[in-house]
């Protein structure tokens, strides 16, 4: 009897362990494969926000990119220049989100702050798709960082 209990005994402990190890790898692999997703999803972002950022665009019967229309809007303070572009390039790739301008400054210092110029064409934004920060030299000639945000 004592070589029966000894045997079940070592079956269940062999059978035990053998189920944690199989549920720690599901679970690793399950998280990694996560974990690769949102990394691919937040690419996808960054590569829409770059290809808004060097879209080209006409600026004053010049052609340039949309990071020189966001710039000159910033320096003259000019939301309709900022909205009338961002509606042409919007409606042009027949994209749905939005796009905000933030002051670098007010964006690393505060949790929630107010943007400079805001665009979006649809009720809800949802999450945020890629952020990338620009040099601006403003019409004092100082540098000056703004922060580029993507919804979408």
């Amino acid at each position: 009897m004592d070589d029966f209990t000894d045997l079940l005994s070592f079956a269940l402990i062999i059978f035990m362990l053998g189920f944690f190890t199989v549920w720690i790898f599901h679970t690793d692999t399950a998280d990694k494969s996560d974990q690769a997703l949102g990394k691919l999803d937040s690419f996808h972002g960054q590569e829409d926000l770059l290809q808004l950022i060097s879209a080209p665009a006409v600026l004053e019967n010049k052609n340039v990119q949309m990071k020189d229309v966001i710039l000159s809007a910033v320096n003259s303070n000019n939301a309709d220049l900022f909205s009338q572009k961002m509606q042409e390039y919007f409606d042009q790739q027949a994209l749905e989100g939005g796009i905000a301008v933030y002051d670098s400054v007010a964006y690393g210092a505060e949790e929630e702050p107010e943007p400079l110029f805001s665009f979006d064409n649809v009720a809800f934004l949802g999450k945020e798709k890629g952020a990338v920060y620009l040099t601006n030299i403003n019409s004092d000639g100082k540098l000056k960082s703004i922060v580029v945000k993507l919804f979408g």
